[in-house]
């Protein structure tokens, strides 16, 4: 029988249903079988705030959705889609799920560190400019605003050389951003 503990141990669960989402074959050492008595569906099992009844039914329209799904304390990289016999016709769904829980935790991790790393930098007293390898502008904070002139909007996307620098400064800034890379 398919369970949340059982999906929840595996790296990888990989599956196919019939137009109604019983399971066709095993979900990637689930250990649920067609011929299993109990083995429920799929979408019974993982689907923990609805979502995914409206993917299936896509899946079941022709449609390959993605996208991540929670089940307890996991995070699933999920795609779904038809599955069709040799004529074209869909015949149920075939998915894969890859727990990518701990690239989430890490994405989480970094957001809340960039969102910190903003804050500071906005609230600082002084400009805090930075551009990437082609001079163009990434931060902007309100200390630059100040005294620049230049919004964040305005500035951001822009070189430093077609805001800040000026233009008797061009060509050195340019040879110095050169070296500096």
């Amino acid at each position: 029988e398919v369970s949340r503990e059982a999906i929840s141990r595996l790296p990888l669960v990989a599956w196919e249903t019939d137009l109604d989402g019983g399971l066709l074959e095993s979900a990637s050492g689930g250990g649920a079988h067609s011929g299993d008595s109990g083995a429920g569906s799929l979408v019974d099992v993982l689907d923990s705030d609805g979502r995914l009844r409206e993917v299936v039914k896509g899946a079941l329209d022709g449609t390959t959705i993605a996208f991540e799904q929670r089940v307890d304390a996991n995070v699933y990289r999920v795609s779904i889609g038809p599955r069709r016999d040799d004529d074209g016709r869909v015949i149920g769904t075939s998915g894969i799920a890859i727990d990518v829980t701990a690239e989430r935790a890490a994405i989480d991790a970094a957001d809340a560190r960039d969102q910190q790393i903003r804050l500071l930098v906005d609230t600082a007293l002084d400009a805090v400019i930075t551009c990437d390898p082609e001079s163009r502008i990434v931060v902007w904070n309100t200390g630059a605003e100040r005294l620049f002139g230049w919004s964040r909007a305005e500035a951001v996307g822009k070189r430093l050389t077609e805001t800040i620098i000026p233009a008797e400064f061009s060509e050195a800034h340019e040879r110095g951003m050169a070296r500096f890379i």
